[in-house]
């Protein structure tokens, strides 16, 4: 949401990240695409502090179109370069 994300490590440690202020247009499939984006990120093996940074993005950025699927963004958008 608007205040960014927090995560819970299991010993009571935790992090938080920012979003930057937007204005939505349609917030429909931002849940999915953060939980996408941050599964991608840790599967990717991204520290977790730089996995929540990106899945906040791509949250944000989904909310700027209509729509769940055409708002969610791409690797490119995102600035991920493809490798392999």
């Amino acid at each position: 949401g608007a205040l960014g994300a927090f995560a819970f490590h299991p010993d009571g440690l935790s992090e938080s990240v920012k979003a930057e202020p937007i204005q939505p247009i349609d917030t429909t499939g931002a849940g999915d695409t953060f939980v996408g984006v941050l599964a991608n990120g840790l599967d990717e093996a991204m520290p977790l502090k730089s996995a929540l940074e990106r899945a906040v993005r791509g949250a944000s950025l989904a909310c700027l179109a209509q729509g769940a699927q055409s708002g969610m963004p791409t690797r490119e958008q995102l600035g991920i370069t493809r490798t392999g």
